[in-house]
């Protein structure tokens, strides 16, 4: 009777392990692109606001940009993507400070730099993304 309980008890958390990890994959691919497809358009639509709003009006392009961030920041990727999801976070990061610097007029060499960061961040962000999406489809 004692086995049977020890056997029981382990095959309930072997199943446990096994739905909760995905099958021993615990790399949603598809979701993680669905996901992130979604939350670049929407944040590729308020950068386009941003861009052609001018400079004392920047306070509200600048809050959906922070209120997009936010989301993306709670938004917890498969394992397998933490790398590339710290650096798209890095990269809306300094998209906003980028904004924020020109809303107080920094100067063109601060806030250059801030979009030159923002743009290397999400070319890594990119060549992650596509490492895994790639190691994926050759498994």
């Amino acid at each position: 009777m004692r086995y049977l309980a020890m056997a029981l008890v382990l095959g309930v958390m072997l199943v446990g392990f096994v739905v909760g990890c995905g099958g021993g994959d615990s790399c949603n691919v598809d979701k993680y692109s669905n996901d992130t497809d979604a939350m670049l358009a929407k944040w590729d639509d308020a950068v386009d606001v941003a861009d052609s709003t001018a400079r004392m009006s920047l306070s509200g392009p600048i809050a959906e940009l922070q209120t997009i961030k936010r989301e993306a920041s709670a938004y917890k990727p498969p394992e397998c993507f933490a790398e590339a999801h710290t650096k798209l976070l890095k990269y809306m990061d300094a998209t906003i400070d980028g904004y924020l610097a020109f809303m107080a007029d920094k100067g063109d060499v601060s806030v250059n730099s801030l979009f030159e960061m923002a743009d290397i961040y999400r070319d890594t962000f990119e060549s992650l993304y596509w490492a895994v999406r790639f190691d994926k489809l050759a498994e």
